[in-house]
């Protein structure tokens, strides 16, 4: 079977040949072919390609499990398989054990020679021929629960993710006072840690990053802009002469990075 989890539907051993063969009682072998053997053969063969590790959204890769549209892509993945191997292939299988049995208790019923024991249990492989066509149903509780748990690891992360958006606003904020205080002192010494607080402009724009670095959407449209910020100290920024002018520029450019940033962010969560 493709997957190793542990499946939380197991094949039953009535709808299995070597117990029907075993069952059916010698009299019954002789009355005429049923099918139902082989018919439960190919029913197997079906139901062990069932991929569970694909249905089990816990087993999905840690990367993928932190991200919205990998587990929502997964989850459509999983409705995919369902929709094609057990409602395509399986069910209808064990609907036609269901029959075939069926038709052989009301045959056997009928027969002098063959033991009522026989007909009972071809009424036994029907029954739960039916119970474990219903038990695979695609709304079935089994697999309602198994695609929920896509739906809470979306929510999990909606919420984190709205967690991590509510604690970029003080972030923000304290930007905002430091580019204030270095503006008004420019020099390469205030920009990288200022003396006393609030803390350097370096300093928050590297609280910044790490704050955008955990929220994809974020990172995927912010982090090109705002990596350089929390980087090093560009190496072409002059010293002494010019020092002032160029820490100016970084400071205009954080600026209206955070501008666009703070019109835009709350948006992309």
């Amino acid at each position: 079977m493709p997957g190793t989890v542990p499946q939380p539907l197991e094949w039953p051993e009535e709808l299995t040949n070597k117990d029907w063969q075993k069952k059916k009682g010698a009299l019954a072998k002789m009355a005429g072919k049923t099918d139902i053997g082989a018919t439960m053969t190919d029913a197997k063969a079906e139901f062990d390609k069932i991929d569970w590790t694909l249905l089990e959204a816990a087993q999905m890769a840690i990367p993928d499990r932190k991200s919205i549209p990998k587990i929502k892509e997964a989850k459509a993945a999983a409705m995919s398989h369902i929709t094609k191997v057990i409602e395509g292939k399986v069910r209808p299988k064990i609907k036609e054990i269901k029959e075939l049995a069926a038709a052989a208790e009301a045959e056997w019923s009928k027969s002098k020679l063959i033991p009522k024991s026989s007909a009972k249990h071809a009424a036994l492989v029907s029954t739960t021929a039916d119970h474990y066509w219903i038990a695979l149903k695609s709304n079935s509780v089994t697999f309602t629960n198994l695609l929920d748990e896509y739906d809470k690891l979306v929510e999990k992360l909606v919420k984190h993710q709205k967690d991590q958006i509510e604690l970029l606003k003080p972030q923000i904020e304290k930007l905002e006072v430091s580019l204030k205080a270095c503006a008004a002192s420019p020099s390469k010494a205030n920009y990288l840690n200022l003396p006393s607080k609030p803390e350097s402009v370096h300093q928050r724009c590297r609280s910044m990053c790490n704050a955008i670095s955990v929220l994809p959407n974020l990172k995927a449209k912010y982090w090109a802009t705002w990596e350089p910020f929390g980087n090093k100290y560009p190496a072409d920024a002059r010293d002494g002469d010019g020092e002032a002018e160029d820490v100016k520029k970084m400071l205009t450019n954080i600026v209206v990075a955070l501008a666009d940033f703070k019109k835009n962010y709350q948006s992309l969560v």
